[in-house]
């Protein structure tokens, strides 16, 4: 990780770094990505990882244990499934995780397992997550994110939410299923949240919210 650090240390004196192959900050990251440095408010230094449009040879390369890794984003490569292995390295800072614009019918179980308590952003728009024979979408990936802020599923053909689907994920504030087949408000698939601010529903099929603002008042 020496080469990674010094080149840390270089991006931190000149203030930003352009989009990189990933393998000139670390030899560990070999992988058809591009790669920038960023420092956050605290001046703590990461990387940001875009991986959209490529497509991975054979199987799913894992990242790199303690790779300063903190926002993955793969979009528009064609993913139908993703593997359970690729964030199961302990260690990732990853806060933010992008795999919209994909045919993913499904969540492996254990997908977050490595970066659970990390993830502040998790977008999975425009896939087909609710274009299963079950017509209510469900997973267990969403429980228990005690970091999480926005979540995004627009654009999925999803036709309802597992009650409890967000059960742990104590300060989610904005939850977008924008573009879905949803005919009601799922009020009581979003009972975990205690800090939910923006509901985004647009362009659904909902006719009725009356009983749902009496539920909700901070949403009137």
């Amino acid at each position: 990780m020496k080469k990674v650090l010094l080149l840390l240390m270089v991006t931190c004196s000149m203030g930003q770094q352009n989009w990189v192959p990933c393998s000139e900050l670390n030899d560990d990251l070999r992988y058809p990505c591009r790669c920038k440095v960023q420092v956050d408010r605290a001046l703590q230094l990461g990387i940001l990882m875009n991986c959209d449009r490529v497509v991975f040879a054979g199987d799913y390369p894992p990242l790199p244990y303690g790779a300063p890794i903190v926002s993955f984003s793969q979009r528009w490569a064609g993913q139908q499934s993703l593997p359970t292995q690729i964030f199961s390295s302990y260690g990732l800072p990853l806060k933010e995780l992008d795999f919209s614009h994909n045919s993913l019918r499904r969540l492996p179980d254990r997908l977050l397992s490595g970066v659970r308590g990390n993830i502040t952003r998790l977008a999975l728009a425009d896939n087909l997550l609710g274009d299963n024979l079950n017509p209510i979408f469900s997973t267990t990936e969403f429980h228990n994110l005690p970091a999480l802020e926005e979540l995004d599923l627009s654009g999925n053909s999803i036709r309802g939410l597992e009650e409890g689907l967000l059960i742990g994920c104590d300060v989610l504030k904005t939850v977008r299923l924008e573009r879905n087949n949803m005919i009601s408000v799922p009020s009581s698939s979003l009972n975990g949240p205690q800090s939910l601010k923006v509901l985004s529903l647009r362009e659904n099929r909902i006719v009725k919210l009356k009983l749902v603002f009496v539920k909700w008042p901070k949403f009137i």
